[in-house]
């Protein structure tokens, strides 16, 4: 009988819960405004990475606004 690893589902259960976000969820975030030449993602200590918005862009140097009140 195999065994089942840490945090596996079983067979009888549905997985698409935890792999989909719900419809809510998935509305709001495509009807957020995203500018293509301002919008970036930031690395965080904490969260990977979160989103960011270029205030700045001054050859190499570049001032982003990380958003979310990070």
């Amino acid at each position: 009988m195999p065994r089942a690893y840490k945090g596996e589902c079983g067979a009888n259960v549905e997985q698409m819960p935890f792999l989909a976000p719900p419809d809510k969820g998935r509305i709001e975030a495509m009807n957020k405004p995203c500018d293509i030449k301002r919008s970036c993602w930031v690395k965080d200590e904490t969260e990977g990475f979160i989103a960011g918005e270029n205030q700045s862009e001054q050859g190499d140097p570049v001032t982003v606004n990380k958003l979310g009140g990070k």
